[in-house]
C-alpha cells in the first residue's frame, strides 16, 4: 500500500477566475510536494492522482477538486534493510559488513532508482553463506562468537516490522555472476554416506550467497 501525501488547499473562487483557479491550485500543490520531498531522506517514486485520475497533470484539476500524491517506500525500505544487515553482520575486520550491495534487475547498482519495483541486497563474500548454514565436521552449526545466529532473518524481521504493509521482504540464497566456485566436492557430514555429495556440492559448482529481496506489494 502506497503512502499518501495530502495538503488541504483553500482557494476562493472570487479571488481567481477559471482557468487561473486551476493553475493556482496546481502550482500550490507542486510547491507543497517539492517542500515535502525536500524533507525526505530517500525520495520515493511519486504517483499523481487528480480528481481520481492517475497520471494526469495538476492543471486538469476541477474547481475545488483534489490533487493527491502517493509514494511507495520500497527505496527507503531497501536502504534501511542494508543498514540493518550491516549492523547485524560481524565487524571484526569489517569486510563482511561492508560487502552488502544493491541489485536491481540482476545488476549491481550504487543507488536504488525511484522506479524500482524489486531490490535485492546481497553479499558476495564466500564465508557469508558459511556463517549462516555451514557445518563443522561433527555436524554442529558453524557460528563464531561475535556472529549472531540467523543474522539474515534478524534483519528481515526488523524491516518487515516497519515496512511490511507495503513491501514484501524475503530471505534468499542467490547466484551472483562471477561468484565463487567450489574447488572440491563438499561432503555433508549430517547425511548418509551415499548422499553426502549432492549435485550442487560438486567441484566447479557456483555457490549461492545470502540476500534480502524486497518487492512492492
Amino acid at each position: 500500500m502506497a503512502r499518501g501525501f495530502e495538503e488541504v488547499i483553500r482557494l476562493q473562487m472570487r479571488d481567481v477566475a477559471s482557468p487561473e483557479f486551476q493553475k493556482r491550485h496546481a502550482a500550490i500543490a507542486r510547491q507543497g510536494l517539492a517542500q515535502h520531498l525536500a524533507t525526505v531522506e530517500f525520495p520515493p517514486r511519486v504517483r499523481r492522482i487528480v480528481d481520481g485520475r492517475v497520471g494526469v497533470g495538476e492543471e486538469q484539476v476541477k474547481p475545488f477538486g483534489i490533487i493527491r500524491y502517493e509514494f511507495d517506500n520500497l527505496r527507503e525500505a531497501a536502504y534501511r534493510a542494508k543498514a540493518e544487515l550491516e549492523d547485524e553482520t560481524p565487524k571484526r575486520s569489517g569486510r563482511l559488513a561492508g560487502a552488502w550491495f544493491f541489485m536491481v534487475a540482476g545488476r549491481q547498482v550504487q543507488d536504488v532508482p525511484r522506479d524500482a519495483t524489486e531490490v535485492t541486497i546481497a553479499n558476495d563474500q564466500p564465508y557469508a553463506r558459511r556463517l549462516l548454514v555451514g557445518k563443522r565436521p561433527d555436524g554442529r552449526p558453524f557460528n563464531l562468537k561475535h556472529v549472531p545466529p540467523g543474522y539474515l532473518e534478524i534483519a528481515k524481521a526488523r524491516v518487515a516490522a516497519r515496512f511490511g504493509n507495503s513491501v514484501e521482504v524475503l530471505a534468499r540464497f542467490i547466484y551472483i555472476e562471477g561468484g565463487y566456485e567450489l574447488k572440491n566436492d563438499y561432503r555433508d557430514p549430517t547425511v548418509s554416506r551415499r548422499r553426502r555429495i549432492r549435485p550442487e556440492n560438486r567441484a566447479g559448482q557456483p555457490i549461492t550467497y545470502p540476500a534480502l529481496v524486497l518487492r512492492l506489494r
